[in-house]
């Protein structure tokens, strides 16, 4: 497997064989939270040309097995408050980890690491913050991973959680 950082994406077929990729892995979870697990493809393929965004695609052979997605241009998404991290980390650098994904047939400890220890090189560099936003019911197992990738050199905590309420009316 070979993982490739690129800045920019020009090649629309290649555009779109990591849409469908992504699409393959996260589409199905969001039968299982209440909470959209994927982005709207008009923003996502947006990355695709933004040197803002670092894109880092493994291949197998000419298939793609797995894809990451990183960037410290916050307002690329909403979910994340520009002022929380101006306030409480000022000056720092903040890179918020969009999408981690990988083919099932390849979701190796080897895998796993080569992907996102090539992400984590980005970060490390820069003594700057990464982050997550993730189902903990059905996702999980990021942070754990994270701890795994690093070699116990990075250290994590939930800054906040999200939760759906649903309420039935009587």
């Amino acid at each position: 497997m070979k993982i490739q950082q690129l800045e920019v994406i020009e090649n629309v077929a290649m555009q779109e064989q990591i849409w469908q990729f992504y699409e393959k892995i996260f589409a199905p979870m969001n039968m299982l939270t209440p909470i959209n697990q994927t982005w709207p493809k008009a923003g996502f393929m947006s990355w695709m040309t933004n040197s803002r965004v670092a894109k880092f695609v493994s291949m197998d052979g000419d298939k793609i097995v797995g894809f990451g997605a990183m960037t410290d241009q916050l307002d690329l998404d909403y979910l994340v408050s520009i002022p929380y991290f101006e306030t409480n980390h000022p000056g720092k650098k903040i890179y918020n980890f969009m999408v981690v994904a990988l083919d099932p047939e390849h979701r190796d400890l080897n895998a796993i690491k080569s992907l996102l220890g090539a992400m984590f090189d980005l970060v490390a560099g820069d003594d700057g913050y990464g982050i997550f936003f993730h189902s903990l019911k059905h996702n999980s197992s990021i942070p754990r991973l994270a701890k795994i990738v690093s070699g116990d050199t990075i250290e994590g905590i939930a800054l906040d959680e999200e939760v759906c309420e649903c309420f039935k009316w009587k």
